[in-house]
């Protein structure tokens, strides 16, 4: 099943986020209308923000897992 705008995501071992990376790039282009090729800041915030959620003990790891996150 696609994972869509309204799709929120919850990695309870996120480790460095690999499945989160994945998940909030296919929420992403699900997110594009047709012919859009890229999301404003505002609207890839707010999916990050309310669509993407990480559970890590390893605060290495949460930070490994943020940077992703924002790389992408």
């Amino acid at each position: 099943a696609l994972l869509g705008p309204g799709t929120r995501v919850l990695d309870p071992a996120t480790g460095s986020g690999v499945f989160l990376v994945g998940a909030y790039r296919r929420i992403v282009e699900s997110s594009l209308a047709k012919g859009q090729t890229r999301l404003s800041l505002e609207q890839l915030h707010a999916l990050m923000t309310n669509n993407i959620f990480g559970v890590e003990l390893n605060a290495t790891a949460c930070h490994v897992a943020a940077f992703s996150l924002y790389l992408t």
